[in-house]
């Protein structure tokens, strides 16, 4: 039979949980915060996750996302949540996040036992959780759409950047609710994608949903061009709010133009030390990039480089491209202006060129870059 690791901190639950799933044949695991569970997780690697929400600590929620985000033996474990939470909004949270099944307290064991049975004999947890994850989001949707009761509202799910671009294309969907950190092509990679790329596509909104609480990953965001930056773990209420907000704000070009001004101006208080600062007005007085711009901040200096064309040997054409219109303009947005680029786009592209030769950053590239050509004939 199955192994399965239950998690609640109400030990009575727990047993009762244990007693009853051992009559059925399954070897029974335990553990009693958020922390125990992924500890137990990676030690038993059950068959199936039987999950509390509300617990000390680190909450089931927390717990939940840790493992679909986390290391990939483990991501597709089965879970089922069992909680005292009977709000429709923890269901659907629960869903999206990928529970298989949402269980409140007070149970049946009947019932419990049943949905075990069901989850152990279903198909692929994948396969499962995306059909769950679908239904969630419609049926949040349709909450969202003030239609509880309505039906035909389409939402569709990717797991990956590649599919979520192939998806984009097929669905054409009002709003993209895009993670960061994905196989393959990650969130900023597929938010270039969709703003560069076909235009008919490229005004589609785009919420960022993400663990990565940095500053500058959010304000990246912003000026790559979403709308909002939501971090994990999230509020189901405050992503409605912030879904309604876009489906019911400005015109997607006129609200990407008002972030991405926040954001550039946001950058160059940081960028400036002056964090705290208020009242710059980004459309009169222009933000510098310093990092990026010659004469901004000093950072301290990278290893000397290696010859120019010795680094022009490992970038595409395109990297030259952009490379030649960097070095012989005096500003990015000069270089972006002649490219018919945004400056968003220099900045992603100088990152990966600094990875591709193996430079600190995209600033230490282009520094050391613009001496070694002032050194040519």
């Amino acid at each position: 039979m199955a192994t399965v690791l239950v998690v609640d901190d109400e030990r009575d639950i727990c047993e009762l949980v244990r007693i009853n799933l051992e009559l059925d044949g399954h070897r029974v695991a335990v553990a009693h915060d958020g922390d125990a569970a992924l500890t137990e997780l990676e030690r038993v690697r059950p068959d199936l996750l039987i999950l509390d929400v509300m617990m000390p600590g680190r909450d089931g929620f927390s717990v939940l996302q840790g493992i679909k985000e986390g290391d990939p033996a483990l991501a597709d474990t089965p879970v089922v949540m069992l909680t005292a939470r009977t709000d429709d909004l923890d269901r659907l949270k629960g869903g999206i996040e990928g529970a298989l099944h949402y269980v409140t307290k007070p149970f049946s064991v009947v019932g419990l036992r049943e949905t075990v049975r069901a989850v152990l004999r279903g198909g692929a947890e994948p396969v499962a959780r995306r059909r769950v994850q679908q239904e969630a989001l419609a049926e949040l949707a349709r909450l969202e759409a003030g239609r509880a009761d309505a039906v035909g509202v389409d939402a569709a799910v990717a797991h990956d950047g590649d599919a979520a671009l192939t998806e984009l294309e097929r669905v054409r969907p009002d709003l993209l609710i895009l993670d960061v950190m994905m196989p393959g092509r990650d969130g900023f990679s597929v938010l270039q994608g969709i703003k560069e790329g076909d235009p008919a596509l490229a005004d589609t909104p785009v919420v960022m949903l993400t663990a990565r609480t940095d500053d500058l990953d959010r304000l990246k965001g912003g000026i790559e061009g979403a709308l909002h930056y939501v971090t994990k773990p999230f509020s189901v209420v405050g992503l409605r709010e912030t879904v309604r907000a876009v489906l019911r704000g400005d015109a997607e070009p006129v609200a990407r133009r008002r972030v991405q001004q926040e954001a550039l101006a946001e950058l160059a208080r940081l960028e400036a030390g002056r964090a705290d600062a208020v009242g710059v007005d980004a459309a009169v007085a222009r933000p510098r990039l310093t990092r990026l711009e010659p004469g901004g901040a000093r950072t301290p200096a990278a290893p000397a480089p290696p010859p120019l064309e010795q680094w022009r040997e490992a970038l595409s054409a395109r990297q030259n491209e952009i490379l030649d219109a960097v070095l012989a303009a005096p500003t990015l947005r000069a270089a972006a202006a002649a490219l018919g680029v945004s400056r968003s786009y220099l900045y992603a592209s100088l990152g990966r060129m600094a990875r591709k030769v193996g430079s600190p950053n995209g600033p230490a590239l282009l520094r050391n870059l613009r001496a070694d050509w002032s050194e040519e004939p």
